[in-house]
């Protein structure tokens, strides 16, 4: 029995090569896509720090006044409900569990 028969043949390995060059690539424009989220969430939450923080301000400056108090609280709830609209039509859905396998069917469907 020779030594290196378990080893796949030169054409399996090939194959087995291209797939892993995919799913690398793959993997490199789920990370770049992923970096980009990373960088618009970090824009996003350095806003809602300010938005608080011009909130307060705004609640110092009319804590006397209920009916400024309510003024801003109606615009509030408008802005809320805003964002709200907003947040849900931007959350894309949860990744596929088929990722993989659908890389391998696009490199080679015998694998799979």
């Amino acid at each position: 029995m020779n030594f290196w028969s378990w080893l796949p043949s030169h054409k399996k390995l090939n194959e087995i090569l291209l797939l892993v060059r995919a799913l690398g690539e793959k993997m490199h424009v789920e990370l770049e896509t992923l970096r980009s989220e990373v960088e618009q969430n970090s824009s996003v939450i350095n806003s809602a720090v300010v938005l608080l923080q011009e909130l307060a301000a705004k609640l110092s400056d009319v804590a006397s006044d209920p009916v400024a108090v309510q003024a801003l609280a109606d615009q509030l709830h408008n802005s809320s409900a805003a964002l709200a609209a907003a947040v849900q039509a931007n959350t894309p859905s949860a990744p596929s569990v088929e990722v993989v396998e659908e890389v391998v069917e696009e490199v080679d469907p015998v694998i799979v």
